[in-house]
């Protein structure tokens, strides 16, 4: 059993309480033991999840996804954003005529030694909502990262219930 502690009140996880706080691991919602939970807020809140469906928040992106596959999915969302994080990785685009799949396999090859917990935090700060749903559409047994005891979930599927002592 893992826990959150939160001074708010919610019955799912949401990406709107994503990226409040540290995001030292990633983008979600983060959960531990429930001695760390009760130290961050006076709501406690638990899941049981699989342990192996979390990905090490410290490791390349590359090992676990397929990056090019990504960006051409956020591509379809909002070309405008993808054309600033092409020109923020200095590779020339001024439209979106301009993005050809070699621009973005160019991109791709830049991101593949990300690792996931920026990977993640600098695309929710690009496409928040957009990149929660594509990652769950494309990785959906992915529940999130993790780093030693501490889990952080971005799957929002995951079904949580407020902590109810025996």
């Amino acid at each position: 059993m893992l826990y959150h502690g939160s001074n708010q009140n919610f019955t799912k996880i949401s990406s709107e309480y994503m990226n409040l706080g540290n995001n030292q691991e990633g983008i979600g919602i983060y959960f531990s033991d429930f001695e760390i939970a009760k130290r961050f807020g006076k709501y406690i809140y638990q899941t049981n999840v699989n342990p192996k469906k979390f990905i090490n928040s410290r490791d390349y992106i590359s090992k676990y996804i397929n990056v090019l596959k990504f960006l051409k999915e956020l591509f379809k969302y909002d070309s405008e954003e993808i054309i600033m994080l092409l020109q923020d990785y200095g590779l020339e685009v001024f439209d979106e005529n301009d993005i050809t799949p070699k621009i973005l396999k160019d991109l791709a090859k830049e991101l593949k030694y990300e690792e996931v917990r920026n990977f993640q935090i600098e695309f929710y700060q690009r496409y928040r909502d957009e990149f929660v749903n594509i990652w769950m559409k494309l990785y959906p047994n992915i529940l999130g990262t993790k780093k030693d005891n501490i889990f952080c979930i971005i799957n929002t599927s995951v079904k949580i219930e407020k902590y109810k002592k025996d």
